[in-house]
């Protein structure tokens, strides 16, 4: 991988699907915006329990940041745990921190 030029694994190594532009109206189940690695697993996870999934993005398919990612899906964020709790108090904090936890048990 030469990241000084700009290359990454994926994008050399695949060429990623086109779709066409979506020009009509439709309806679905779920409608999920952003065709990145999080969007396309739940989009996927999703249409395998039955739902009628609609995955739209503004780019083609791994054109934005997951391009260069790296595989790793996680529940944190920048704020641990106990300053949730200090930012917003227990009564906001600790809902959150349940919740970004329990996302992943999808």
């Amino acid at each position: 991988m030469d990241l000084k030029a700009g290359k990454v694994l994926w994008k050399d190594t695949f060429e990623a699907r086109k779709y066409p532009m979506l020009e009509e109206e439709l309806s679905c189940d779920v409608c999920i915006v952003g065709s990145g690695s999080s969007g396309a697993y739940f989009s996927y996870f999703l249409a395998e329990t039955g739902l009628n999934v609609v995955l739209i993005d503004k780019r083609d398919i791994s054109e934005g940041s997951t391009v260069a990612y790296t595989g790793l899906l996680q529940f944190s964020n920048d704020k641990t745990f106990t300053s949730l709790i200090h930012s917003f108090g227990e009564e906001a904090g600790t809902p959150f921190g349940h919740l970004r936890k329990r996302s992943f048990q999808v």
